[in-house]
């Protein structure tokens, strides 16, 4: 499991980055991790609160010890209060406790 989280302030204009460009943000910092057959899906989320953002979430393979494992993926980018939130979550396909465990964390986001 591998969970990030980074805030930072906005650049000027940084609330009306494409989608383009965030997603292959997401895919850069995957390839940066080592990830190879990137499959990738967005949506708009909302949260609890009401609050929106890019969902971006899928799969990938990665190579650990010769050994190629399934991995899956949520990003989610919030632009708030001149400000930028990523959270980045991976954890096994394989591994059901890993899943619930990013599901129950991913559905706790507050601001």
């Amino acid at each position: 499991m591998y969970l990030v989280l980074d805030v930072g302030p906005s650049n000027q204009n940084q609330n009306k980055v494409s989608k383009q460009k965030i997603l292959d943000e997401v895919i850069a910092n995957l390839k940066d991790l080592g990830a190879t057959n990137i499959l990738t899906k967005d949506e708009r989320y909302i949260t609890s609160e009401g609050k929106t953002c890019l969902k971006v979430f899928g799969s990938f393979d990665y190579e650990f010890d010769g050994v190629s494992v399934k991995k899956e993926y949520i990003n989610f980018r919030f632009a708030e209060n001149n400000g930028i939130q990523n959270i980045l979550s991976i954890y096994d396909r394989q591994n059901l406790y890993t899943a619930q465990i990013m599901e129950r964390i991913n559905n706790s986001i507050k601001f």
